[in-house]
């Protein structure tokens, strides 16, 4: 059931980061302190993506250091149904488009009911935006692939993201 993969150019964003191979992640919280189960949440988001090429590398960091920052439910979604969103910074500090480079990524997970697994697989997906990795474009054919838009059926990045993560970032090698 899995092992099905198009050979056609996976959907993936034109800008990104202009390198993945050493990234860091931070959490961020507001102003309430992050607990055990939010720390192992998000390292366990992130190592989603570690491992799959050797071009993408992320790492903890710290908040004012970290190229990704994860803000993990601490939000009510702007809209029913929405379950996160992720903001592209360019290196002046303003908003930028998927087309552009971009030096910060805020992925943030918004506080809506959902199980745990449902919560943990939009925190891996955001994190695939962060890596310039765009929705599926069939979704009904990829609804368990962790870039499919809205709830998954798995929460575990697949043999298809992968192929997406490798495709943007092995061909910058």
């Amino acid at each position: 059931m899995f092992g099905n993969v198009s050979n056609a150019a996976p959907k993936i964003f034109k800008g990104g980061f202009a390198r993945c191979d050493n990234l860091k992640y931070a959490i961020f919280n507001g102003s309430e302190r992050i607990n055990n189960k939010l720390e192992l949440e998000a390292k366990n988001s992130v190592n989603q993506w570690n491992g799959i090429t050797p071009y993408v590398n992320i790492k903890k960091g710290d908040i004012s250091t970290a190229q990704i920052i994860l803000d993990m439910g601490r939000m009510d979604p702007p809209s029913p149904g929405k379950l996160g969103k992720t903001l592209f910074v360019g290196a002046d500090g303003n908003n930028v488009k998927t087309s552009d480079r971009w030096v910060k990524a805020l992925c943030i997970r918004f506080n809506f009911d959902g199980t745990k697994e449902n919560k943990y697989a939009t925190t891996v997906h955001e994190i695939g935006h962060a890596l310039s990795l765009a929705h599926c474009a069939n979704a009904k054919k990829h609804s368990f692939h962790i870039m499919h838009q809205g709830l998954k059926d798995s929460y575990k990045v697949t043999k298809y993201d992968k192929k997406k993560l490798k495709y943007k970032w092995e061909k910058r090698k």
